[in-house]
């Protein structure tokens, strides 16, 4: 991951795709087994997850006037993995580079779990308040933020640990 100013982006990248994995696979399971469907945070509705493929379809759009991607299949998941990606280097710059304090140890979760809600949460405060022009949220969407990353990195830790990734 990040150290201090220094991204490691292979790591980073393989932390944003297990945690893409997660959000995909958690979404699936809301919306087919309990029936809800999830929201985007950076949207205009209240809303439940920070994994959204806001930012990736910003980068996306500013590099399909130079390349040609409209036509490609999955995009959507291109664009949730490049939002996971700029989540987790802007977290993990955060906490690395302000001493932030990490969810450890809360709940019996263990060490990388609460690194990896972390991350998630802080990387995705700054983008949140850029994206509504710091308009803060109702406490209803801190609560479905905050149950939803617990479920996300609870499953993108057992992804790892079925992957043997080291997160």
């Amino acid at each position: 991951m990040a150290v201090g100013l220094k991204i490691d982006w292979k790591q980073s990248s393989i932390l944003a795709l297990v945690v893409t994995l997660a959000a995909i696979a958690v979404q699936w399971v809301f919306a087919n087994v309990l029936g809800q469907v999830i929201k985007p945070l950076f949207s205009a509705i209240p809303a439940v997850t920070p994994i959204t493929g806001t930012i990736g379809s910003e980068v996306l759009s500013f590099v399909g006037g130079y390349l040609p991607l409209a036509g490609l299949d999955f995009m959507g998941y291109l664009t949730l993995f490049i939002s996971s990606l700029a989540l987790m280097i802007v977290g993990e710059l955060l906490i690395d580079n302000f001493k932030l304090p990490t969810f450890k140890g809360i709940l019996g979760m263990d060490v990388r779990m609460g690194r990896l809600m972390s991350v998630i949460l802080y990387g995705s405060v700054p983008v949140y308040l850029l994206l509504v022009r710091f308009a803060l949220p109702s406490i209803m969407t801190v609560v479905g933020v905050a149950i939803y990353t617990v479920v996300v990195s609870v499953v993108a830790v057992l992804i790892a640990g079925l992957l043997k990734l080291k997160i």
